[in-house]
């Protein structure tokens, strides 16, 4: 029996598949590898830059407390100075009007700054770096209470005048 023209095998034309996989090649895997070790080192970089500007600003954090404790050393010199002259002062003082008034000489010539609105209360400032300072404020006890003296107020605050190197600050509204 001879195969009729329709029921002949059709004939490939088509190479055969020797040597050849289908599926994932090697160069596919390559890249793969390639683009993988670019995103870690990517990452790596990222990180350690981040860690740097981490380290700098934790170092500036640092100076800026140490020079803050500083400041508060200082004033508390200048307090424990104070109060050793007015422990004299008050043991020979016998009113209290010129005690108060001694008082106040003895304060200014420790570097304290009187109040514009009460006599007996003083404040001295201590520089902690260039834009900031220490405010102490100290209120003298007359002559007949307890103790010589109370701190009223000690904070670290901005210098007056002080601006960024930006130029303004953001005072907390939108640009309406």
């Amino acid at each position: 029996m001879n195969p009729t023209p329709q029921q002949q095998p059709l004939v490939s034309r088509q190479k055969p598949l020797v040597g050849r996989r289908s599926g994932v090649g090697t160069g596919t895997t390559s890249l793969l590898m390639i683009f993988t070790v670019l995103c870690f080192a990517t990452l790596a970089m990222l990180s350690l830059s981040t860690a740097a500007a981490s380290m700098r600003t934790q170092g500036r954090g640092i100076a800026t407390a140490q020079s803050a404790a500083a400041a508060r050393g200082i004033a508390a010199a200048q307090v424990a100075a104070l109060d050793a002259e007015l422990a004299e002062l008050r043991e020979d003082a016998d009113d209290a009007e010129a005690y108060a008034a001694n008082a106040g000489l003895l304060a200014a010539a420790h570097g304290w700054q009187p109040a514009e609105d009460d006599a007996l209360t003083f404040s001295l400032i201590t520089p902690v770096s260039e834009t900031t300072e220490l405010l102490t404020v100290l209120r003298l006890q007359p002559l007949h209470e307890d103790g010589r003296y109370t701190v009223v107020q000690q904070i670290t605050r901005l210098v007056d005048g002080w601006t960024p190197d930006g130029g303004q600050l953001w005072e907390g509204h939108g640009d309406d």
